[in-house]
């Protein structure tokens, strides 16, 4: 149930192909005729290009929506096949954080998992081709930007899911402590630090992200220093 965007492989490279033979035709003094009919290629393009991206990420959210249905369900059956034996508030406090919080990060991975990756990696390669056909030693350039993220970005994920990890122990911790029903000003000074502990965590990932994020959301854009 994973969309497979290879369309995006080929549209990733077409509309810089145009670009390129709109500004040759521009620089040329081509026909307004022929400029007009590549700007209205160009912008068909985009314009079936973003249709194409609205409804495979309604798509990908369907998938993921699907997956937090059946994980709640499983939860929730999980509870009902234990009436006999009753949970403890550990085991309860888990389901609780499963079926409230849990649920939707795994959902957005399972609507992402193998689509994202295989979009984005084809149209790397696609892009890296067209570069290397047009002009070989900017590909080259683009390779050198690139090439250090491979072992950057591992890294930096391994981290994340480290700090994942410790923020779901701490919502789970939280979760057991309100199945407990103990409503006391001891109970309510425990539960502050966990709150304050989940807030620092959520921070220390945002924190995580921004470096390398903005390298590569600026890479795709270097084949445009090639048009013309």
């Amino acid at each position: 149930m994973q969309p497979y965007p290879s369309f995006f492989f080929l549209a990733g490279t077409a509309p810089l192909e145009i670009q390129r033979r709109i500004i040759n035709a521009a620089t040329e003094r081509g026909s307004y005729r022929a400029i007009l009919i590549l700007v209205l290629a160009y912008l068909g393009l985009v314009l079936l290009e973003g249709l194409t991206k609205l409804m495979l990420n309604v798509y990908r959210g369907w998938v993921g929506e699907i997956a937090v249905r059946w994980l709640r369900k499983s939860a929730l059956a999980a509870s009902q096949r234990s009436e006999e034996a009753p949970l403890d508030a550990l085991a309860e406090g888990v389901q609780l954080s499963i079926i409230i919080a849990e649920a939707e990060p795994v959902g957005g991975f399972v609507g992402t998992s193998i689509s994202e990756p295989l979009l984005q990696a084809g149209i790397l390669v696609a892009v890296g081709c067209y570069l290397i056909f047009l002009q070989p030693l900017m590909a080259l350039a683009v390779a050198v930007v690139f090439l250090p993220q491979i072992g950057f970005v591992p890294l930096m994920q391994s981290a994340i899911n480290r700090r994942v990890k410790t923020k779901i122990t701490v919502m789970r911790r939280v979760s057991q402590s309100m199945v407990q029903h103990v409503v006391t000003d001891d109970a309510l000074d425990a539960q502050t630090p966990r709150v304050e502990r989940l807030f620092s965590l959520n921070m220390s990932v945002y924190s995580t992200l921004p470096s390398p994020g903005r390298s590569l959301n600026r890479a795709p854009h270097s084949p445009n220093a090639t048009v013309g």
